[in-house]
């Protein structure tokens, strides 16, 4: 049986309406895939905000996975 282990990364997100994300992130994205790391999913977090009636999304989680040698 396969045997998995995991990363979870909060990329670095700039700006309050204009998000961006950091412009190194593609660069870490690919040595990432280099080491083996394979994103699996994008999570949504959400936090409270003052002018509004619920939650909002305040930045993302990536989450990555590779096979255990």
């Amino acid at each position: 049986m396969d045997k998995w282990e995991y990363k979870i990364i909060e990329p670095n997100v700039k700006g309050w309406l204009n998000k961006k994300i950091d412009s190194g992130a593609e660069q870490s994205l690919n040595e990432m895939g280099n080491q083996g790391w394979e994103l699996v999913a994008i999570t949504p977090l959400a936090g409270i905000s003052a002018s509004s009636w619920g939650s909002s999304t305040t930045s993302f989680v990536l989450i990555f996975k590779r096979k255990k040698i």
